[in-house]
């Protein structure tokens, strides 16, 4: 009876430890984040639209001076040259072409801001009116067919030159370690800043031979009402004999002089 109950214990342990040991070898299952899923590469992105001709022609610019020297009157006509109405976003841009004096220095800049077209039938012509600022060195105004950057059309044509009204140094003289120059507008013109009018101040040294050295001493624009003085001035440098006083009027690629006249120290 012994014995039995003995092996039954044993087969019970050994039940016990074999389920132990089948536990133990089980893999333990490892909890992982789900995977990131990644976004689909949309192929069918839109393209942008390319750029479409406005058809758009310029048919024609006039350019008129005004009493003030620097401001100019425009024209500009255009045309739809298609057979459908125009209704895009096209402009049309006008830009000021100078050249600076002395010598070919050009240089473009933007005469008034770009213009809205706005839309137009099939044929039909329109006309741009306005008047715009530019300098005694302004030559040429360009007009411009643009989209957005790009230009379709453009047309250049030669400005209405600039009038050189008629100025005078009507009194020179020496007072307070200055040199004093009034300048007279003999002219119904308004010269403003922009009308390219200088005063240049120049100091003179004496040769041996008789000649003068001039050197620049001082100059500026001016701006005069019609028939109007104005007063200008220069500080006298040491080592100069004689001033002399200049007026140019600058005029596309050239300066006209005015008037000069001399004084002694």
């Amino acid at each position: 009876m012994k014995f039995r109950r003995s092996a039954s214990v044993l087969a019970l342990l050994t039940v016990f430890l074999l389920g132990q040991f089948a536990f133990a070898g089980q893999p333990i299952k490892m909890q992982t984040a789900p995977a990131k899923v990644q976004p689909a590469i949309n192929k069918n992105v839109a393209k942008q639209a390319p750029l479409v001709d406005p058809k758009i022609s310029i048919l024609g610019i006039q350019t008129r001076n005004m009493q003030t020297l620097s401001m100019v009157e425009y024209e500009v006509k255009i045309k739809n040259d298609a057979t459908e109405p125009y209704k895009g976003m096209a402009q049309l841009a006008l830009d000021v072409k100078s050249i600076i004096p002395p010598g070919e220095n050009i240089f473009w800049e933007e005469g008034t801001p770009a213009k809205e077209i706005g839309p137009l039938a099939p044929g039909e012509e329109k006309s741009f009116r306005g008047q715009m600022s530019r300098k005694g060195s302004a030559v040429s105004l360009r007009a411009s067919i643009k989209t957005k950057d790009k230009v379709w059309q453009s047309r250049t044509v030669k400005m209405a030159e600039m009038p050189a009204p008629e100025v005078e140094i009507t009194n020179l003289e020496i007072r307070d370690g200055k040199v004093y120059a009034t300048i007279k507008n003999k002219s119904g013109y308004q010269i403003d800043p922009n009308g390219g009018l200088l005063i240049q101040f120049y100091g003179g040294v004496k040769q041996a031979d008789g000649s003068v050295a001039f050197s620049p001493a001082g100059g500026r624009s001016m701006a005069l009402a019609p028939h109007g003085e104005s007063t200008q001035s220069a500080t006298i440098r040491d080592g100069f004999d004689l001033y002399k006083v200049t007026l140019f009027l600058s005029r596309g690629k050239t300066n006209i002089t005015a008037d000069s006249k001399l004084i002694n120290l």
